[in-house]
């Protein structure tokens, strides 16, 4: 290299301007940002915007345990997976605690169907129309025995449920309140600057 492209004087600072310039960004959005963001707020913004909110896989609601397959009283088990007496439910629980490799038994909660074919291999044979509420399936493989009860399906390209998207709605709206906010910054500072004689304009 020569002299001149050794000399990196002026790119280190740039460097250091843009960095500090971040690092002060981010502590005034940390003391002034306002972060509360509520339930109205989220529906509002979901009902204006539902266009955004089409699904691009389908999701699912589901009972999901996966076991050895030498689990002792696997067949209670079995059974368990089956009731829909709450009594049940928590026995079931217990069980999946004690012996269960995992298990999801939260039924508010939606989940990608895809991340289930990744648990479950032998999902990846099964059509997309047998996917249906109130549809039960068993596998087995040579260490493991997997239950899954579909209790609520949404399709791909309908819209997506509210709860489904809270947080991605929630992430939105504090990144539109910290855009405004650096822009609100930067525009009082320059209005200070030009106050003060800070700063020259060039024509």
């Amino acid at each position: 290299l020569t002299d001149e492209e050794l000399d990196v004087t002026k790119e280190l600072e740039e460097y250091k301007k843009d960095l500090l310039s971040y690092k002060f960004q981010k502590k005034l959005i940390d003391e002034k940002l306002d972060t509360t963001i509520t339930d109205n707020q989220i529906e509002e913004y979901y009902n204006n915007n539902s266009q955004n909110f089409v699904l691009k896989n389908n999701i699912v609601k589901v009972l999901y345990v996966k076991t050895p397959i030498n689990t002792p009283n696997l067949e209670k088990l079995k059974k368990l997976c089956y009731s829909n007496n709450p009594k049940d439910a928590e026995q079931l629980k217990s069980m999946c605690i004690q012996y269960a490799n995992n298990y999801f038994m939260n039924d508010n909660t939606w989940l990608m169907f895809e991340d289930l074919k990744k648990e479950i291999s032998q999902l990846k044979e099964v059509p997309e129309y047998n996917i249906q509420n109130g549809k039960t399936f068993e596998f087995t493989d040579e260490r493991s025995f997997y239950f899954l009860k579909i209790i609520d399906v949404k399709s791909k390209n309908t819209l997506s449920p509210l709860n489904f998207e809270r947080n991605n709605i929630k992430n939105m709206l504090i990144n539109q309140r910290k855009e405004k906010l650096i822009s609100v910054i930067k525009k009082d500072f320059f209005e200070k600057a030009k106050t003060n004689k800070e700063l020259e304009i060039y024509n």
